[in-house]
């Protein structure tokens, strides 16, 4: 299926595809990842056409019906940051089971067909080697992104250990570099063949430079490359997260929220 054929109903089902695993009964057993967690024990995707509501495997029966009815009674998104009261109803007919101790929220995007970053100058297979003494205060950067294969894992190594370890199931993994060092990775947090969730960092030092922007444009004109939606997903709170999708062009088509 091609990025044009994805609507926002498909999107929200594809969105929770990527993220976990599920059984034949729909509900949620583990999170997509090479060491997998425990998923929510309810998962909430409204788009503007809708709202659908994604279970934990052992949330009981009671309690389920509660919180279909719950989310039956849910607006669909307008677009903005909700008002977390609008969640409540969820709230209490979870706590039929047990009180809710975790929950966020936030908006999902995607790639939009025609605005692709552009992948010219970006480097494969190239990463410079590690300097012996590490990586040098004011050190030079690459200014393209390379991506990163098994032949330049060891670029990943002082600051991005997990991503180096399951670097098949991660990839593709694009990278900034200084002196030798990825400073900067974009990578796939969750893949599944039709499509990628990024997962990006910055070393704390090289912040406020652009460098995220760059890794996570690379990323996903990688990812589009293999024939994969990218998508991107970031909470309310993290303002910086969300200025750079919407610089990437990401179109938001969702707002999700995850109750524990």
């Amino acid at each position: 299926m091609t990025d044009q054929d994805w609507s926002e109903v498909s999107l929200r089902a594809l969105h929770v595809s990527v993220l976990f695993d599920v059984d034949d009964r729909g509900r949620l057993l583990r999170t997509n990842e090479p060491e997998p967690e425990a998923p929510p024990r309810l998962y909430l995707v409204r788009g503007p056409d809708g709202v659908r509501a994604w279970l934990g495997a052992d949330v009981s029966p009671g309690t389920a019906a509660r919180c279909g009815a719950a989310v039956r009674d849910l607006p669909a998104w307008d677009g903005r940051e909700p008002d977390p009261s609008v969640f409540e109803p969820v709230r209490r007919a979870l706590a039929t089971d047990r009180a809710v101790t975790e929950e966020w929220g936030g908006p999902a995007s995607r790639s939009v067909p025609g605005t692709e970053p552009s992948a010219r100058g970006l480097a494969t297979e190239r990463a410079a080697p590690v300097s012996r003494g590490g990586m040098p205060a004011g050190g030079s950067a690459r200014v393209e992104p390379v991506l990163v294969g098994a032949a330049s894992a060891h670029v990943l190594d002082r600051h991005f250990p997990y991503t180096r370890d399951h670097l098949e199931v991660r990839a593709p993994v694009a990278a900034l570099l200084v002196d030798g060092i990825a400073v900067a990775a974009c990578y796939c947090a969750r893949r599944r063949p039709t499509a990628a969730e990024a997962g990006a960092a910055t070393v704390d030092a090289y912040r406020g430079r652009g460098f995220a922007a760059r890794v996570v444009a690379a990323w996903r004109a990688a990812v589009e490359a293999s024939g994969r939606t990218a998508l991107y997903s970031t909470t309310w709170d993290n303002v910086a997260s969300r200025r750079l999708a919407e610089r990437l062009s990401f179109h938001a088509y969702a707002d999700t929220r995850s109750f524990d």
